[in-house]
């Protein structure tokens, strides 16, 4: 075959719809074509080398269904009827058939032919794979082997989704859950048009609140008015899609909001992202250095208030000298005590288990009276005036708060603050004087 030999039917540009064209051969003019692919009126399959099949209509109805394919847009309407089809020959002789054998074996086929339809119910007999108009409330005869039957409840129904643990728009953590109204309206489109419209309807549902929650911010689901916008939303949407199944969303309920993880400040996300950003390692290579003086130095002036502080109020490797604080705090005072009298007490207080629980020994010079020390560490113990060698800890305390610190009116801390009670040796070793304190507070 030459080119020469190639005809192509071409549409008139001044009469786009009409059927008649011009037999013109290869080499004509581009633009007397609409496209290299247009010769003839669209989907006109009689023009285009072979006989068009023919097309019969099932259905002929207002509502979204399977034979329809148009969505709804109010539920105001009833459905009109069914136009059903003519049976052929073949299926009026099975039918045929059918029905004799439910007569003939009456009345036990009824367990099988009748069929009772409550007054919230619809019956959708589907015989020889062709739906029926729906029937019901009442009782509806169906012929065994040939008709497949559907009752579906047309009362309001109820379904929850289970909590849902979500990451949200600002990387915080929720969990909620929801719980969903429907009713079915139409009964044709819910059997035919779907197959599973239970666990179809869940999934939708649970994959429509993941997506509305994880587009939102923590704090937008915390105030009632923004939860109802966001369940309307969740019901407008899933409705969308339940029409077409006739099915309709009457209500959306949210849960109780659990927040699991607080959101992120996005501000602060943003600034990070620039700062990874090729811009903003450019930035962070000029002002860089100096950030990280400043850093260093706030981190030396932190250093030393802390050692400061820790000089000042708890030493754990002991003390020696005399500490300066800056600011004094009010004086203590207490009655003045008889040291005779005071060792006499203490040593009333002192035992074997006393000793064996602390095993320490105290230096204390008092401060107008004689010094006098506490040996909870040698034998049974003993408190005697003096001094002894290689005390472990050695306190220097004024008279006057002296009694109140043995029968705990003075809070030792608030003498070793004020500067009243100084400590030479191990902080935790003359907290231990507690247990002797605890014993003799009573008879003082």
């Amino acid at each position: 075959m030459t080119n020469s030999s190639i005809r192509y039917s071409a549409l008139r540009p001044d009469e786009p719809g009409s059927s008649t064209s011009d037999e013109v051969r290869f080499g004509t003019d581009p633009d007397y074509f609409k496209s290299a692919f247009t010769y003839a009126k669209y989907n006109d399959l009689d023009r285009m080398g072979y006989q068009v099949p023919q097309r019969f209509g099932k259905w002929a109805r207002k509502s979204v269904g399977r034979f329809t394919y148009t969505p709804r847009d109010t539920w105001e309407q009833e459905d009109e009827e069914v136009v059903e089809k003519p049976l052929s020959y073949i299926e009026l002789i099975i039918v045929v058939i059918a029905a004799i054998l439910a007569i003939a074996t009456m009345p036990f086929s009824l367990i099988f032919t009748l069929k009772l339809v409550g007054p919230t119910e619809k019956l959708v007999v589907m015989r020889l794979g062709r739906a029926m108009k729906p029937r019901g409330p009442g009782p509806s005869l169906v012929l065994p082997c040939i008709d497949s039957v559907h009752l579906v409840d047309t009362r309001l129904n109820a379904f929850s989704v289970p909590p849902l643990k979500i990451i949200t728009q600002d990387r915080g953590l929720v969990e909620l859950g929801a719980t969903v109204y429907l009713k079915v309206r139409d009964v044709m489109a819910a059997v035919c048009a779907i197959q599973e419209r239970d666990s179809s309807t869940r999934t939708l549902a649970s994959t429509l609140l993941y997506r509305h929650v994880s587009q939102k911010r923590v704090c937008d689901m915390s105030h009632a008015h923004q939860k109802r916008e966001l369940a309307t939303a969740v019901k407008e949407e899933m409705g969308s899609f339940t029409q077409q199944y006739g099915v309709e969303i009457t209500e959306v309920e949210l849960s109780e909001v659990k927040v699991e993880k607080a959101g992120e400040n996005m501000g602060m996300a943003a600034l990070s992202a620039v700062a990874k950003s090729e811009v903003g390692q450019q930035i962070w290579s000029v002002i860089g250095p100096t950030l990280e003086d400043i850093a260093k130095e706030a981190q030396e002036q932190k250093k030393d208030e802390d050692e400061y502080t820790s000089a000042s109020l708890i030493d754990l490797s002991g003390l020696n000298g005399e500490d300066t604080l800056p600011k004094k705090l009010p004086q203590p005072t207490g009655p003045q005590v008889d040291i005779t009298k005071l060792l006499a007490i203490v040593n009333l207080g002192i035992d074997d288990s006393l000793t064996h629980a602390v095993g320490k020994v105290y230096q204390i010079h008092c401060e107008g009276h004689e010094s006098f020390y506490i040996d909870l560490k040698h034998g049974s113990g003993k408190a005697a005036k003096g001094t002894i060698e290689h005390p472990n800890v050695v306190l220097h305390v004024q008279g006057s708060i002296l009694s109140g610190l043995l029968s705990g009116a003075i809070s030792p801390l608030t003498a070793y603050m004020n500067g009243s009670l100084r400590i030479e040796g191990s902080v935790q070793d003359a907290t231990s004087l507690s247990h002797l304190a605890q014993r003799v507070s009573h008879l003082l």
